[in-house]
């Protein structure tokens, strides 16, 4: 672990030559070509070779360990943030490259559902979001696949227990397509989870209207009708019995106001 690592005398300092064995530090060191022809030293410092495509930039200083760990071939997770990691971000332009938003918007949003089907831990469920938001990102012109990537979004954002924002998401996507039952589903179970039963009937009736007679959700309307309406009950009783509290203190206040008249005091200023 504690073995000297050094670069490679290649075009392209800091990128090691490839093994078809597991890469480690041993084999690595074992792969390096020696430099073709004699070395020079610039008044910089830098070392140069030349070979028959002309001269180039030798780099054999000692790797630290950060370096080696962050290098895209000895990494063990890539980082969310690969801004300062110029091997990452010219292995994603690669990827990235001559394809079409909508390709990279559904790019995305496979990378999500691996990553969401993978495994139910925050991390997962994390790497799942930041697929989702980086496809949305893409900003492609098709509303079917940006409301997906909503309401797949959505569905990370109800395992995180964040329903809020899951609402949001299931809002966006059932306006870029209200043919999109999984997101009304999702917005119907969101907004019950917030005590917004209302909310929740109207998301169910439009997965019902996007998908006609399903008996999942004709049972699931029917419990939340029944929930709304105990829920309304429930507010009218309150708002009686607060009547009625409000009658009882007003009418306490006049008998105590005519008694008072009958005496001749008067309370107050």
């Amino acid at each position: 672990a504690q073995a000297s690592l050094r670069q490679s005398s290649s075009r392209l300092p800091g990128c090691p030559v490839w093994s078809s064995r597991q890469p480690t530090a041993r084999n690595y060191l074992e792969t390096m070509p020696p430099p073709e022809g004699p070395l020079t030293v610039d008044d910089q410092g830098v070392k140069w070779g030349e070979d028959t495509f002309g001269p180039y930039r030798v780099d054999d200083r000692i790797w630290t360990m950060n370096e080696i760990r962050d290098h895209p071939m000895f990494m063990e997770d890539v980082p969310s943030d690969i801004s300062d990691n110029p091997e990452l971000l010219a292995l994603q332009s690669l990827i990235y490259d001559g394809q079409t938003r909508e390709e990279l918007a559904e790019h995305f949003k496979n990378l999500g559902n691996e990553a969401f089907r993978s495994s139910m831990n925050k991390i997962s469920s994390q790497n799942a979001l930041s697929a989702y938001t980086k496809g949305l990102e893409m900003e492609c012109k098709d509303d079917a696949l940006n409301a997906q990537l909503h309401s797949n979004r959505a569905a990370v954002s109800m395992r995180l227990k964040k329903n809020d924002k899951a609402v949001d998401d299931c809002r966006r996507a059932v306006k870029l397509d209200p043919k999109n039952t999984k997101a009304f589903y999702r917005g119907a179970k969101s907004s019950e989870a917030l005590g917004l039963t209302e909310q929740a009937v109207k998301f169910c009736k439009g997965a019902l209207e996007s998908k006609p007679g399903d008996a999942e959700l004709t049972q699931m309307l029917k419990k939340l009708e029944k929930q709304h309406e105990e829920e309304l009950e429930h507010a009218r009783a309150r708002e009686e019995a607060q009547a009625a509290e409000e009658a009882k203190f007003v009418e306490a206040a006049t008998t105590v106001k005519s008694v008072l008249g009958k005496r001749d005091v008067t309370l107050g200023p």
